[in-house]
């Protein structure tokens, strides 16, 4: 239906922690829901204005991410690969694609990781891409379980 698996390809991430991102965030095409930092999330996967910049260099328009649902995935995949690049872990990525402050990135990830093993349970067989259960550890910090240490094994 959307892209996940293709914008995946595209940037080496995993399409399932993409589908996980969007039932978190919870987006859809043409929002521009305002956050209390004076940015804004846009569209299908909640893409910040923190990255417009950085997008602009990449040839995207915040108003074409906005309203494009397979330009707000591929977006967000190139936003999870920069944070993937630089940390060398998925879910400290993930944590970092929705905020750099461990206070509320690892509940994000968490969130993430849930909503993910969930998609897992009903997607076929045939389709499921990542084993979640067996390249995970679960680390705690300050009274917050997060995962930490699942690396995407292609």
């Amino acid at each position: 239906m959307h892209c996940y698996a293709e914008a995946a390809a595209y940037y080496d991430v995993p399409a399932i922690i993409l589908r996980a991102i969007h039932h978190v965030e919870g987006g859809k095409k043409g929002d521009r829901v305002p956050d209390p930092n004076g940015t804004f999330d846009h569209g299908f996967m909640q893409i910040n204005t923190c990255w417009k910049p950085l997008l602009h260099e990449q040839g995207w328009t915040m108003r074409f991410i906005t309203h494009h649902d397979c330009a707000n995935i591929f977006a967000a995949a190139w936003i999870l690969k920069q944070h993937l690049d630089s940390t060398g872990n998925l879910w400290l990525s993930v944590a970092d694609y929705h905020s750099g402050d461990p206070v509320y990135g690892y509940p994000y990830a968490k969130m993430v990781y849930q909503q993910a093993l969930t998609l897992e349970k009903y997607q076929p067989k045939s389709e499921q891409t990542v084993d979640f259960v067996s390249h995970v550890e679960i680390k705690k910090s300050d009274n917050v379980t997060a995962p930490q240490n699942m690396r995407f094994q292609p």
